[in-house]
């Protein structure tokens, strides 16, 4: 995780958030079976020029800021996250066997899974930011009730 804000002479915020996280496949708790597989999902965002401003909506002063902003999703399966495999004396000269034959199609299969997984994520964070989306799918009620102007009334 990282959190960088700067402001300069005229009032102007960059913002940089880095935000890693990691997830077992299925919801999995650590304690299962599945100790092969770890889902990692890196989302960085980089806002420039953040100002505050305000507008006027049906008679009120709404304080709002304006700003671009860039989001950057990255997501990786990592393989054998605790060692078990790479690290035993006997199995480390498996793994690559095992890797390319018994584990390829729960491989292939996660990586479905989590390529799902992040599109939805990325499809959330568009309707959320009222840009187009691409997926095919109905268009939820945002989590957070919206407080600046409607679309087209500009």
């Amino acid at each position: 995780s990282f959190y960088y804000d700067r402001t300069d002479l005229y009032g102007n915020k960059e913002i940089w958030t880095w935000w890693r996280m990691w997830q077992f496949p299925d919801a999995e708790p650590v304690d299962t079976s599945n100790s092969f597989f770890r889902y990692h999902l890196d989302i960085d965002m980089h806002v420039l020029h953040l100002k505050e401003h305000e507008i006027m909506q049906a008679g009120k002063k709404i304080k709002t800021n304006t700003g671009e902003i860039e989001v950057k999703i990255w997501s990786y399966i990592e393989m054998d996250y605790k060692g078990q495999w790479s690290k035993h004396p006997i199995l480390k000269f498996f793994f690559e066997i095992f890797e390319a034959r018994i584990f390829e199609h729960d491989l292939e299969r996660h990586k479905h899974e989590l390529y799902r997984q992040t599109y939805l994520l990325q499809n959330q964070i568009k309707q959320y930011l009222q840009l187009k989306t691409w997926l095919p799918q109905v268009q939820i009620k945002p989590f957070h009730p919206g407080i600046g102007v409607p679309e087209g009334q500009f």
